[in-house]
């Protein structure tokens, strides 16, 4: 018989803000841990335009397949960008630290499209061979949360020198994210002098989304936030630029898998922090790319960044 849920350990929630250089990059570094949450149900995580690496050091999590099946995963692994919920739950001790990049942040450190990644949760030593397994060895060792973050950020670091970035597609992040998702790709890919199926191609491999997907799921971000103070889902629709109520229905339908009016009725005990309001005034207000100076993308006759 299962643990009744009030007798669960309560979960613990905490960020850690990463060092220049890597805060253009990174949004933070969190962790979660809690004594015995394995009789907790399972939750929710929505698409947010962000990417992810995760190292259990406590009992991994389990999924939830769509098909209803559960499944362990595993003790390291990143998660691509997503386009429908992630269903996760505890199955013992939680102990757990989240590296969560900014949009197109992972790109930099990976080497690869991230388009090859989304939708996926992949271990990490598929991604980074023994360098990975090295890493998850010392973050599994390490005593407290400041040595992980220490860990990490040495990891990344060395990752990131001579590491290739997409000035073009990070300014048009840049754009989408301060428009809310609202606007048209072909003024973006106009901005950076690009055509829309050179940036079409370039989001892609950088971010792992096309421009319209993501720039949906950064208004279904924003509608998380607006829908708590709005008044009904007409005015909501009307305040993230939705069409109308029936366009606003689809987009939640498809990256929430459920019903506006039960988008936020019961949030979890770790997946609130993920749209929480001081997370998404974060995400929006505080800046793309924050900590760090802005730079002008310089584009050659081909389309490559000079």
């Amino acid at each position: 018989m299962g643990l009744h849920r009030e007798k669960l350990s309560p979960m613990d929630y905490r960020e850690v803000r990463p060092s220049p250089p890597l805060a253009r990059f990174l949004e933070c570094f969190w962790f979660l841990s809690a004594e015995d949450a394995g009789g907790a149900p399972a939750e929710q995580v929505l698409p947010d335009g962000c990417t992810e690496l995760i190292v259990h050091f406590g009992d991994p999590f389990r999924r939830v397949t769509t098909g209803g099946d559960s499944e362990a995963q595993p003790r390291a692994f990143f998660v691509g960008e997503m386009t429908r919920p992630l269903v996760v739950g505890p199955s013992g001790r939680v102990g757990t630290m989240g590296i969560r990049f900014r949009p197109g942040g992972a790109f930099p450190f990976l080497g690869l499209p991230l388009s090859e990644l989304s939708d996926h949760i992949v271990a990490l030593d598929v991604l980074w061979g023994r360098a990975a397994r090295d890493l998850e060895e010392a973050l599994l060792e390490a005593t407290s949360d400041a040595a992980r973050v220490a860990i990490a950020e040495s990891f990344l670091l060395k990752r990131l020198v001579g590491a290739r970035r997409d000035l073009a597609v990070e300014e048009v992040l840049r754009a989408i994210i301060a428009a809310r998702g609202r606007g048209h790709v072909r003024a973006y890919a106009a901005r950076v002098g690009l055509g829309p199926r050179q940036i079409e191609r370039r989001f892609l491999a950088g971010v792992g989304l096309g421009p319209k997907v993501f720039s949906r799921v950064i208004r279904f971000q924003n509608l998380l936030r607006v829908s708590r103070r709005a008044e009904g889902w007409a005015a909501a629709a009307a305040a993230c630029g939705y069409f109308d109520q029936s366009h606003l229905v689809r987009d939640v339908r498809d990256f929430a898998g459920v019903s506006p009016s039960n988008l936020l009725r019961r949030a979890g005990d770790f997946s609130r922090h993920f749209v929480s309001d001081e997370r998404l005034a974060v995400f929006f207000d505080d800046g793309f790319f924050q900590d760090s100076r802005r730079e002008t993308a310089q584009i050659g006759a081909r389309g490559e960044i000079s």
